[in-house]
């Protein structure tokens, strides 16, 4: 009478997901079983018309792969090998950057670059995190003309030094450093 399937146990779920309850003393799960290319969905949706989805779970049969998505869009997919192929991607590149002063400067700029997810600030020429994890990075600096001493570093949140990288050069010579660092959300 209240609308709610409970299979196995007279004990309901939480309030946010009482409406089908499995129970077992055992193990318990749920099969979703399609046919041999077929796909196995489970969708979330808050609409009544039209595509009736906008987040969901999607097993593909035909290729056996896995999808995670949002927004009608797979943001993660898991090909048959166990290789995520579809990761929520950032990179960025700037190059031909400037800043006010080369003596204990930042370098700032975004010039013949590109910056997928906007998470690189040109202006300040700081990057952001969007998620934890382990980031590649990397700085070059080219002597345009002349020669001298050459001093670098790659820092995170602005105080911490990751790595250090110094050299000489003349004209069109140059120094470079590559690191990987593990950033935790929000870190610069």
């Amino acid at each position: 009478s209240s609308g709610r399937l409970l299979v196995g146990t007279t004990t309901t779920g939480i309030s946010q997901a009482d409406d089908l309850t499995l129970g077992n003393s055992d193990h318990c799960g749920m099969t979703i079983r399609s046919g041999s290319t077929k796909q196995g969905n489970l969708f979330f949706t808050d609409i009544s018309s039209g595509d009736q989805f906008q987040g969901y779970v999607q097993y593909d049969h035909s290729g056996n792969d896995l999808k995670l998505g949002t927004s009608k869009i797979a943001r993660l997919l898991i090909n048959s090998d166990g290789h995520v192929t579809t990761p929520y991607t950032v990179s960025f590149m700037a190059r031909g950057m400037s800043g006010s002063s080369f003596d204990s400067g930042t370098m700032t700029g975004l010039s013949s670059g590109h910056n997928i997810g906007n998470h690189y600030n040109s202006s300040t020429g700081i990057f952001t995190a969007p998620v934890a994890g382990r980031y590649l990075t990397g700085c070059g600096v080219l002597v345009q003309s002349g020669s001298g001493r050459l001093e670098g570093n790659i820092s995170l949140n602005n105080s911490t030094t990751i790595v250090n990288f110094n050299g000489t050069g003349t004209t069109y010579d140059g120094t470079v450093a590559i690191c990987i660092v593990q950033m935790s959300a929000n870190d610069t």
